[in-house]
């Protein structure tokens, strides 16, 4: 369950800082953002966001602003790259499973041949 947080929060990350280099944003504004109001807390959000951090997708700063904490954001490329690789990802695993229905159905094709020739 933890990695659809992680990947709800990242995706509203890249469209927040649109501009592809950073952003300012509240831990509450982003949880409704990524359309898991209630579903999270803000001490989850921050562990998701330090593995993020770990993992190379992004920087964050937290500030505090008069007792509100803000968090500034930093995409690295990886981070920049999430969307356009997890279409990747998508698109070659649908072309796997295209590859293997026509195998299969290959296979199927010649075994009925050679049952009708022996």
């Amino acid at each position: 369950m933890m990695h659809f947080y992680k990947t709800r929060i990242l995706k509203s990350i890249t469209l927040l800082c649109k501009n592809g280099a950073s952003c300012l944003v509240f831990p509450n504004q982003l949880i409704c953002h990524a359309g898991l109001k209630g579903q999270i807390s803000v001490e989850t959000l921050n562990d998701i966001l330090s593995t993020l951090e770990q993992n190379d997708f992004l920087d964050v700063v937290y500030t505090d602003k008069q007792g509100n904490t803000i968090y500034c954001i930093t995409l690295h490329e990886k981070g920049k790259n999430y969307k356009i690789n997890k279409r990747t990802r998508t698109k070659s695993l649908l072309n796997r499973i295209v590859i293997t229905v026509f195998l299969a159905v290959i296979s199927f094709l010649v075994g009925l041949i050679l049952k009708s020739i022996f």
